[in-house]
């Protein structure tokens, strides 16, 4: 089956990991207006699965294909670290993240508007920062865009240098688990 592949997000990060696969698709508008998680990881899976099919369907109608929505999160122990509301808060987050585990979630959802299909699954990856010095998150807040991103980084920015180990999908820290949504499409001929 041919399908052409549309992502309903802007993050260049997302684009650039399915360039990189050498996977034809063209970048649409999220139309969601609204990204609202729950406070606390209780159900994140859950949440960002619904974010996800909610990102894919506001443009179902538009496109004929498979539309991809996505939405990342971070949380550690009992909190959930979107994205910061100013280079203060991106602060406080790499500060409670410093020598410590936390998990990157993320919710994808592909919609096959022509056969009215719709595939949803999360993929998480551990993740382990070596202990930041206040040094470390001044100056990585200060030269680099830490309001875009959920908990205040971007792994294939400096902060890769923050990271212990990786336990999980690389391509998940950075917003797409690339071969789970493989799995997914290998059926279609994307065109």
């Amino acid at each position: 089956m041919k399908r052409r592949l549309f992502l309903a997000s802007s993050s260049p990060r997302r684009a650039e990991i399915l360039k990189h696969h050498h996977i034809p698709f063209t970048v649409i508008e999220n139309k969601l207006s609204s990204e609202i998680l729950p406070e606390t990881p209780h159900q994140i899976r859950y949440h960002l699965r619904k974010l996800a099919y909610e990102k894919a369907a506001s443009s179902q109608a538009d496109h004929r294909g498979l539309i991809v929505g996505v939405d990342t999160t971070v949380w550690i122990d009992n909190r959930i670290l979107g994205k910061p509301k100013d280079r203060e808060e991106a602060r406080e987050f790499l500060a409670y993240l410093s020598g410590k585990i936390h998990f990157v979630t993320t919710g994808v959802c592909i919609i096959d508007t022509i056969l009215n299909k719709t595939y949803k699954f999360t993929d998480t990856t551990e993740v382990r920062f070596l202990p930041l010095s206040e040094i470390d998150i001044q100056s990585y807040c200060t030269h680099y865009p830490v309001l875009d991103k959920a908990g205040g980084y971007a792994i294939q920015d400096h902060a890769q240098t923050f990271v212990e180990t990786i336990k999980g999908s690389y391509f998940n820290i950075v917003g797409l688990p690339i071969e789970k949504l493989l799995k997914f499409i290998r059926n279609y001929a994307i065109v």
